[in-house]
């Protein structure tokens, strides 16, 4: 099993379509200003999935730029 943040939800950039169109509770489809952090692999990763997710118009997002790994110490 893959290790992730507290509170933080799985979604891949091949699912943010699905998951916005289904409201399957890993997006906030029915506020599109609330606050969305993203992380990844990497920075570019992140980077990515923020940029789908502002196409979708989800005004408040952001990515981390540093690895998972730097970002997974802060919550052990």
């Amino acid at each position: 099993m893959a290790s992730s943040i507290p509170g933080a939800r799985n979604l891949p950039l091949d699912d943010i379509k699905e998951a916005n169109k289904e409201k399957d509770g890993r997006l906030p489809v029915e506020d599109h200003n609330a606050r969305i952090i993203i992380f990844g692999r990497d920075g570019e990763q992140a980077r990515t999935v923020c940029e789908a997710l502002t196409k979708l118009a989800f005004h408040n997002a952001s990515f981390y730029g540093g690895t998972f790994e730097t970002l997974s110490a802060e919550f052990k």
